[in-house]
């Protein structure tokens, strides 16, 4: 027996209009033409920066987020938000001088209120323990959330060290596995 199945996926990009050196975020939907599926929650996953500001890319780390969300199986898509907006980052170093711009919060903050939103995935990786600037920021995200955004969040992590991960790590790419945000890694930097 054959079936053919129709899905749609609708990409949805918020970059800066005039340089556009910055993608504040990028979504993703997806909806079955089935009438009895209906669409489900969203997934809102905090990397470290995007690497371009189109909404057809062959990113990888893009790539493996839809993957890994679509494997979670409740989301009908996710929004990607980043640490850092500037598409011109190639060194740590950078992150302070040129990393986000004057959008670059206020489009964090309306992202993460979005209607439908049910998870906020943390997935920066080790990056917050070995840059001060990325812990800052992901501490300034944490901050930017109200107590009921708090309790929506989840940390991805290495299955075999539990140490928070990104969606590059190789232990991670093929299937997910999140963990409940400890608000205490915020007392422990200096």
């Amino acid at each position: 027996m054959i079936e053919k199945k129709l899905e749609i996926a609708k990409t949805e990009i918020w970059r800066d209009s005039e340089t556009r050196t910055h993608r504040y975020v990028f979504r993703r939907e997806w909806e079955s033409a089935k009438k009895d599926e209906k669409t489900g929650p969203l997934a809102v996953v905090i990397t470290i920066r995007p690497s371009d500001v189109e909404p057809f890319t062959t990113d990888l780390t893009l790539f493996l987020i839809e993957q890994n969300i679509r494997k979670l199986g409740n989301y009908s898509g996710f929004l990607a938000v980043n640490l850092f907006s500037s598409t011109e980052l190639t060194k740590a170093s950078s992150f302070a001088s040129k990393g986000t711009d004057e959008n670059t919060m206020e489009t964090l903050s309306t992202a993460l209120s979005q209607k439908g939103v049910e998870t906020i995935i943390f997935a920066v990786g080790s990056v917050i323990h070995s840059n001060t600037i990325a812990f800052e920021q992901t501490e300034a995200i944490y901050n930017l959330l109200n107590a009921k955004q708090k309790k929506m969040i989840k940390v991805l992590v290495d299955p075999s060290s539990e140490n928070w991960s990104h969606p590059l790590n190789p232990s991670c790419r093929k299937e997910w596995k999140l963990a409940d945000i400890d608000p205490k890694v915020f007392d422990t930097k200096d």
